[in-house]
C-alpha cells in the first residue's frame, strides 16, 4: 500500500450508498459492512465485499475475495490503499480493535450509522490521522 494517496476525494454517491448498506445491515442484524478503498488516480473508489463476521462487532474479509479484487485491481493500474467498515452503534472513530487491524501505511474509513457520517483515517506505525474528506458530485 501506498503511503499517501494522491486524492482524498470519495464520490458522494458511493458514500451515501455506503451508509444506507450500514444502516440497513444495523437495523436488521446488528453487522458491519465492509470493503476496500482502491485509488484510481483521482478518487478513491469504495469496493464492498462480505463481512465474514456474521455476529456483529467486528469485520472479517474472506481471503479468496481479496485475492480475486487485489488482481482485478493491479490489473487495472490502480492500488488498494485501505479498508472501510461500519460502526452500527459507535463514533466515526478508529478504536484500539480498528488500530489492531490496520495495515501500516493504510486508509480506513469508517461509517458511523447512527450520525450517517464517516471519519477517514490514515494509520502509521500504530497512531491515527484523521483525514478530510473532499466529496464530488457526480
Amino acid at each position: 500500500m501506498c503511503a499517501m494517496t494522491k486524492s482524498h476525494r470519495i464520490l458522494d454517491a458511493d458514500l451515501a450508498r455506503a451508509l444506507r448498506r450500514a444502516k440497513a445491515a444495523a437495523n436488521s442484524s446488528g453487522c458491519e459492512i465492509c470493503g476496500f478503498l482502491v485509488d484510481n488516480g483521482y478518487f478513491l473508489s469504495l469496493v464492498a465485499v462480505r463481512n465474514k463476521n456474521k455476529a456483529g462487532g467486528g469485520f472479517a474479509f474472506y481471503s479468496s475475495e481479496v485475492r480475486v479484487l487485489q488482481k482485478a485491481v493491479e490489473r487495472v493500474g490502480c492500488e488498494i490503499v485501505g479498508t472501510y467498515h461500519s460502526h452500527p452503534y459507535y463514533l466515526a472513530e478508529a478504536g484500539p480493535g480498528d488500530m489492531e487491524g490496520a495495515v501500516d501505511g493504510s486508509y480506513m474509513l469508517i461509517l458511523d450509522v447512527t450520525a450517517m457520517e464517516a471519519g477517514l483515517w490514515y494509520t502509521k506505525n500504530g497512531k491515527k490521522r484523521r483525514i478530510t474528506i473532499q466529496l464530488l458530485k457526480n
